[in-house]
């Protein structure tokens, strides 16, 4: 566990680390010279900042990085604490009188074995401390990564087509764990399809977790074929008594059923942008509803809206459309419009590219950012 603390820091990190170690042992060094009587000259001084202060880098490089190497250096350090000092001699006392020099030394070198036991205590404690956390660490990036793995999966990128509609999709989580869903389902008919957006409120792991919540929730009810509204009145009865009581999930939905108009519906979300083929304009679909689990026991709406060959539809949540600028100005929904209406008859997947391009120019996501394109072929 050591080593992978070791390996996984930044070259930057494993140079501050050094340097506090060697400033915290070269202070050994300098007690040598006090119980010395100041006895240590500039060189000899040196020498035994250096052997205090790197000898005690080399033991921490050796425990974190290679255990296997701490003999050698244990090893290469006694001979260097033997041989350094015989090689510079300690200068003329400075005390004269024999009996006050020896009494002095006494005491000072019993100050110094305190405050090297002292050092070395805290050192041990230092190594001990860095040890636990780096193995709690480990344990909780393990945990995230498991968590953002299975976000993967719950919450794939979209590109399919289903009878004469082709759909591009996708969620960008701000952090290790997003909140935001997307999905297109297809029914048993093969013509039929639902696409809908989700977006908890919240961030982390617990949005994440509710998050696949409404997703096993969702596909449950789809596989009943309800309608929209009463899927909503279902849903939002199941989060509710599910999901902590400050929690709750915007959402938005449209549904083909093979012939006709398309139905859709919105609880608490952003509208749903449709841009018109026939006159390149982009209007906004719209049912003023509350979020999904606030209040048990809502009843909910949907709506029609007529969708022809090449229009495009977009749901997306408000990670896009809340980012701010250095000034403080939102991108918003007027700017989504205009990225819609200059890009929509290309490939959906330049259209998707284009509009979060804009998001990010403007400035820092704060939030999850998701999105599904559904344009008519035919």
């Amino acid at each position: 566990m050591q080593r992978r603390v070791w390996d996984t820091a930044s070259p930057s990190n494993r140079v501050v680390l050094g340097a506090a170690i060697f400033a915290l042992f070269a202070s050994l060094g300098v007690l040598s010279d006090v119980a010395s009587l100041g006895r240590s000259g500039p060189w000899r001084l040196a020498l035994q900042i250096g052997l205090s202060g790197g000898g005690a880098v080399a033991y921490g490089w050796a425990i974190l990085h290679r255990l296997r190497w701490l003999p050698v250096v244990v090893a290469v350090h006694i001979l260097l604490t033997i041989m350094g000092p015989r090689l510079v001699p300690l200068s003329p006392p400075i005390v004269t009188n024999a009996t006050q020099a020896r009494a002095l030394s006494d005491r000072l070198s019993k100050d110094a074995l305190a405050m090297s036991l002292c050092i070395a205590a805290g050192y041990s404690l230092f190594v001990v401390f860095f040890a636990r956390e780096g193995s709690r660490y480990y344990r909780l990036n393990t945990e995230l990564t498991l968590a953002r793995n299975i976000h993967r999966e719950l919450v794939p990128p979209i590109a399919r087509t289903i009878g004469g509609y082709e759909f591009r999709g996708l969620s960008l989580p701000s952090g290790e764990v997003g909140g935001d869903l997307v999905d297109v389902v297809e029914h048993d008919d093969g013509a039929a399809w639902t696409a809908y957006v989700a977006d908890v409120s919240g961030h982390g792991v617990p949005s994440g977790v509710l998050m696949g919540m409404i997703k096993a929730a969702m596909r449950m009810v789809l596989v009943a074929r309800v309608p929209l509204d009463a899927m909503l009145d279902r849903l939002n009865d199941v989060l509710y008594e599910l999901k902590p009581p400050q929690m709750y999930a915007t959402f938005g939905a449209v549904r083909h059923e093979g012939t006709g108009d398309l139905d859709f519906t919105l609880a608490g979300h952003l509208p749903i942008l449709r841009w018109r083929a026939a006159s390149g304009l982009v209007d906004q679909l719209t049912v003023g509803q509350v979020p999904l689990g606030i209040l048990p026991g809502r009843t909910f709406e949907a709506s029609t809206c007529a969708c022809e060959r090449g229009d495009v539809l977009l749901l997306l949540t408000d990670g896009i459309t809340e980012v701010f600028d250095a000034g403080d100005e939102e991108f918003g929904l007027d700017r989504v419009c205009g990225v819609l209406a200059t890009h929509a008859r290309e490939p959906l997947e330049s259209l998707e590219r284009h509009l979060l391009a804009a998001a990010r120019a403007h400035g820092a996501p704060h939030d999850d950012q998701s999105l599904i394109l559904i344009r008519r072929l035919s």
